[in-house]
């Protein structure tokens, strides 16, 4: 099943985590947000320590990468309005490091925890205000699974707006689009 498989996955990761040397930061750090994207699933005691480590190295290694893995694992363990205005701090940073690492198939992650966080924060002018934005980092990143965020983030906003109308007919791509993603052919 699916356990086992993500076990034999942590421990792979684990391993090789023990084989780098100790002065590969930059690695260390990938491997130690990747370990902390397969706790969530296995073993979500780990992730705080795991993400630690990564947070450690990233900042060791000044690898735009290994940044952008750090920060999209802290961005896992600071889900909800108590953590709204960290994750407006982890959007900016991950715009920075995403330019730096031209790669705009991540930077699309940036206004998205923004716009989350500021509607989290009852700050709807400024999330919506924050939608041109996004559309522009999807269109960057050329992702499906961008386009499916971009269209249930406007869908949520234009509800949270009493745009009724246009919520249900966003809510409609969004499912259309995901539909894409679980049913490719």
């Amino acid at each position: 099943g699916r356990g086992s498989h993500l076990e034999g996955l942590q421990a792979a990761a684990q391993a090789a985590l023990d084989e780098l040397p100790a002065d590969a930061h930059h690695l260390r750090a990938r491997v130690h947000a990747q370990l902390v994207n397969m706790a969530f699933y296995a073993d979500p005691s780990s992730m705080e320590a795991h993400c630690t480590a990564a947070e450690q190295a990233a900042r060791q290694a000044d690898d735009p990468l290994a940044e952008l893995a750090a920060l999209r694992a802290r961005s896992m363990l600071s889900y909800g309005p108590e953590h709204a205005s960290l994750r407006l701090a982890l959007a900016d940073r991950l715009e920075h490091a995403a330019g730096a690492a031209r790669k705009p198939s991540v930077g699309f992650w940036a206004p998205l925890w923004r716009i989350d966080a500021l509607a989290e924060l009852g700050r709807l002018p400024e999330a919506v205000a924050a939608l041109p934005d996004l559309r522009r980092a999807v269109r960057a990143a050329g992702l499906p699974i961008a386009r499916w965020h971009e269209a249930r983030t406007e869908a949520a906003l234009a509800e949270a707006t009493a745009r009724v109308d246009a919520a249900a007919a966003l809510a409609a791509d969004a499912r259309d689009l995901f539909s894409r993603l679980e049913n490719p052919l």
